[in-house]
């Protein structure tokens, strides 16, 4: 058994408070994509339905950054990432569990009777092919008969998909790896970003005539197929269309991975400000040119391109 309280960080959403009688789901929910969304709906209903305050217990780190250290697994998203977009889903609270190797040895049971003991859950609801524990050997006809014992309801949601793919996380970021970001936004149900702080760069864009944004991406997080996207970039809460590349700038013999934005209509100064860039569709892959004017061409290719796109 794990001692103290292993539920680190409790994030109250502000649209409610944790009462004594509660719903929960449990899972990492990275991306939180349409069947994240499904089964949490299906969760928020037994809110209005059954008077109950309703919850999500996820984890962090992911579990397989954990177990498999040697697989180099990236995320989809941040934890602050994450916590924001299950905010958005109109949910009471969120839990927030470190995940460590000692808690990876408790038994589905025994995890169980310690989230009730702190969060008095009187239903869980989970997916048809959920699993926790030691193992993951706590399914659902296990965690059935765990029910029983400590006295709470169990809702299975079936598994959701569209005639094309399976709604999850995994093949989410198979898409995005390949440069397949319009199918991964469809699983997301909404559009993959990129976030964080504008950096100062070197200015070979302004140079070109292509003034651009500079982001370096997380080594924790999911790294999409080098090349071009067309995209929108928001700014200060506004939004400009946009034409972002993802890589390395071979031609200029750059090993560091960036993501770097050109803005449409945008004059301002955007350095050490937060930004979010949405990529909507794969354009071409990274290529290495033989000059600048060659680059300059390509560029101004690629800019009718994306403009076609977005108008």
């Amino acid at each position: 058994m794990l001692g103290g309280n292993f539920l680190s960080k409790i994030v109250l959403n502000q649209r409610g408070k944790l009462s004594d009688n509660t719903a929960i789901t449990i899972g990492v929910f990275d991306g939180v994509h349409l069947g994240h969304k499904y089964l949490i709906n299906k969760l928020i209903q037994n809110k209005n339905t059954s008077k109950l305050s309703c919850g999500i217990v996820t984890f962090d780190p992911h579990p397989i950054q954990i177990l498999r250290p040697d697989l180099n697994f990236k995320c989809l998203q941040s934890l602050e990432g994450r916590v924001r977009r299950l905010e958005q889903t109109g949910i009471d609270f969120i839990s927030v569990v470190k995940f460590d190797h000692l808690l990876s040895q408790l038994t589905a049971q025994d995890f169980l009777k310690e989230l009730k003991e702190q969060l008095n859950f009187q239903l869980l609801v989970v997916g048809e092919d959920f699993r926790l524990g030691k193992n993951q050997e706590g399914d659902i006809a296990q965690l059935s008969t765990i029910s029983n014992e400590l006295e709470f309801s169990i809702q299975k949601i079936p598994l959701q998909s569209d005639s094309k793919a399976k709604f999850s996380s995994s093949q989410i970021r198979e898409f995005i790896t390949n440069g397949n970001i319009d199918k991964a936004n469809r699983i997301l149900g909404t559009s993959f970003t990129i976030d964080g702080m504008v950096e100062s760069g070197e200015k070979r864009g302004r140079q070109l005539g292509f003034p651009t944004i500079n982001l370096s991406l997380s080594p924790d997080l999911i790294i999409p197929k080098k090349g071009v996207y067309a995209s929108v970039t928001k700014i200060d809460g506004d939004e400009y269309k946009s034409i972002v590349n993802v890589g390395t700038r071979p031609t200029f013999g750059v090993d560091k991975i960036l993501a770097e934005s050109h803005l449409f209509d945008y004059n301002g100064n955007a350095y050490d400000k937060e930004v979010t860039i949405s990529l909507l569709e794969f354009i071409r892959e990274e290529i290495q040119f033989n000059n600048k004017d060659q680059l300059i061409n390509q560029i101004n290719h690629d800019v009718k391109t994306v403009k076609r796109l977005l108008n």
